[in-house]
């Protein structure tokens, strides 16, 4: 069988950005379930506006699952019972504001993919982009919580097999070719020091993220540079810096994501925002100070 020819445009994830904004189209009100404390959709509105950056909701929409035990999936907040009142909510707001964007994240996992492709089929008209994420190598066992990701490296040996795991994953999640973008491509690595990084050159600079860039480029799916690195260890985005020029290099398309959970994270990451934007619009270099 050949490729799976590319259903929709994947660039409609630009269409409301104004010009001359800055963009951030990783944003976590409270409807996501580990954010439920959190600020409202509106709680970003004049932040948007002061630092004139286009933010794009990408809350967690969270699937239940009648083959996995587990009895949160049933009480996720944003899920297929409440997801049209979150559309009602959020295009209430971008009737006023136009620098709003409405998005999902969504947590990849292959056993997951047939559900995940109807659900998106389904809503796509309704949302202005989807993110896919793996953050799992195992159903249930997270790989960016520390404890379940020591649990994982000690159940199959080392920290490189279950990053071989993590990355057979994310390409199957690109070649799905469901989502618009694929969100934090090496998020595994957050928990890696900077002591470990100069122990274990390969942490900072592993050519799988090149091939996924590749496969990127040949399935039009575009690659998040994602800040959330920032408040882990790793205090690098995903993917690593390093990768970027490379990557830009390949024809790789990308957006920025803060993967703001607050708007203490939102307003910490505003000057990094601007950084990247001015990176992958290739206008950094005759930029002094942003």
């Amino acid at each position: 069988m050949g490729e799976k020819p590319i259903k929709h445009n994947k660039f409609r994830i630009f269409r409301r950005i104004l010009p001359n904004w800055d963009h951030d189209l990783h944003v976590h009100s409270n409807w996501s379930q580990d954010n439920l404390n959190g600020p409202s959709l509106a709680d970003y509105i004049p932040l948007a506006e002061r630092f004139k950056i286009h933010i794009g909701f990408a809350d967690h929409f969270e699937f239940a699952f009648t083959n996995v035990k587990d009895p949160k999936c049933n009480k996720c907040r944003l899920n297929q019972g409440s997801v049209d009142n979150y559309l009602e909510e959020i295009d209430k707001i971008k009737e006023i504001y136009p620098f709003i964007s409405s998005g999902l994240e969504f947590n990849f996992f292959p056993t997951r993919k047939e559900k995940l492709q109807e659900f998106t089929d389904d809503y796509r008209d309704q949302f202005d982009f989807f993110i896919g994420g793996v953050h799992e190598v195992e159903e249930l066992h997270s790989i960016i919580i520390k404890n379940n990701l020591n649990s994982l490296i000690h159940k199959y040996g080392s920290f490189n097999a279950v990053l071989d795991k993590f990355f057979k994953i994310e390409v199957e999640l690109i070649k799905s070719q469901i989502f618009d973008c694929i969100a934090h491509p090496d998020v595994i690595y957050r928990f890696i020091t900077e002591g470990e990084r100069n122990n274990h050159p390969e942490y900072a600079f592993d050519e799988r993220i090149l091939e996924l860039g590749t496969l990127c480029e040949k399935t039009r799916t575009i690659m998040e540079v994602n800040l959330s690195g920032y408040r882990f260890p790793w205090n690098n985005p995903f993917p690593n810096l390093k990768y970027l020029h490379h990557l830009i290099a390949q024809g790789v398309s990308f957006v920025v994501g803060s993967d703001s959970h607050s708007l203490e994270d939102f307003t910490n990451n505003v000057l990094n925002i601007r950084k990247i934007n001015q990176i992958i619009k290739g206008e950094y270099l005759f930029t002094k100070k942003f």
